[in-house]
């Protein structure tokens, strides 16, 4: 996009810190920036995924932490090593868009989305314990911990699971994971070949079959947490939400009162590009 020339790609934490105390306009990019809003701004691309790699796993009580840039391949392989994975769908045929496999772990938590598995075994947001974030005036903000019982305070680790790139940076987090053995199987249906990036909407149980009959471009459907991924966007009213190519559409106005509420308290000065578009 026009404009946006510059691009930061900082290869440590120090280096990250660095490049968000010295900037004035920042935007967030990854792998999943395709779901993002993306104002036509001239804010300094950022991305984290030269620091990458696994700090510290132990197998013992399952927890797993991993710098943001790690690719969600690469950690799924090297947890199949000692019989764990997260619990996401580990099923070859699925569309990436339903195993969330394709993107880095700071994509995942930053993004959120939903997978095959959301109903069994959660999202990002049930099995994050905790974070390492850089605030935008480059300080570092720990939050939540290692641990799956903790009384480290608010979790605000969670609020920042779902935030988009608009109130820091993941740095690294700690994951609870699973043992593979007991992976549940998925019950999302496949229609037809998708196309990336996809829409992904979910609605209320008694609004799915509506909003299943009326979705163009269906690729799938999952029936137990009421969710459609499809090639085109759902047509208005929403009987829920949707995130896709522009941002994120409620059909409640709360989100956009409780984002406008945590992007004053995290990014006062508006110094991230806005993630979202309500």
């Amino acid at each position: 996009m026009e404009g946006r020339r510059d691009v930061m790609a900082p290869q440590n934490l120090d280096e990250l810190c660095e490049a968000m105390r010295g900037a004035t306009f920042v935007r967030i990019s990854g792998t999943k920036t395709q779901h993002s809003y993306l104002p036509d701004t001239d804010a300094v691309e950022l991305t984290v995924s030269g620091i990458a790699g696994i700090i510290q796993h132990d197998v013992a009580d399952q927890v797993v932490e991993v710098w943001a840039g790690t690719k969600v391949s690469d950690l799924q392989s090297e947890l199949a090593l000692h019989g764990q994975c997260l619990p996401l769908p580990l099923d070859d045929a699925l569309p990436t868009a339903l195993s969330c496999a394709d993107g880095t772990v700071g994509g995942l938590l930053a993004m959120n989305m939903p997978h095959a598995l959301s109903a069994q075994s959660g999202g990002p947001r049930e099995w994050t314990l905790g974070m390492t974030v850089v605030r935008p005036d480059g300080t570092l903000a720990k939050c939540g911990s290692k641990v799956v019982k903790s009384v480290a305070g608010y979790d605000v680790h969670k609020l920042f699971v779902g935030s988009r790139g608009e109130l820091g940076v993941i740095a690294k987090a700690a994951l609870r994971t699973f043992p593979l053995k007991a992976m549940p199987r998925h019950e999302a249906r496949v229609h037809g070949r998708a196309t990336a990036p996809l829409y992904v909407s979910r609605s209320l149980r008694t609004g799915f079959e509506e909003a299943l009959s009326s979705a163009p471009g269906l690729v799938a459907d999952d029936p137990r947490s009421c969710t459609v991924w499809q090639t085109s966007e759902p047509p208005q009213p929403l009987n829920g939400w949707c995130v896709g190519p522009g941002g994120y559409r409620s059909r409640s106005p709360q989100p956009a009162g409780l984002e406008a509420k945590a992007k004053a308290v995290f990014d006062p000065d508006s110094k991230l590009a806005p993630g979202w578009s309500l």
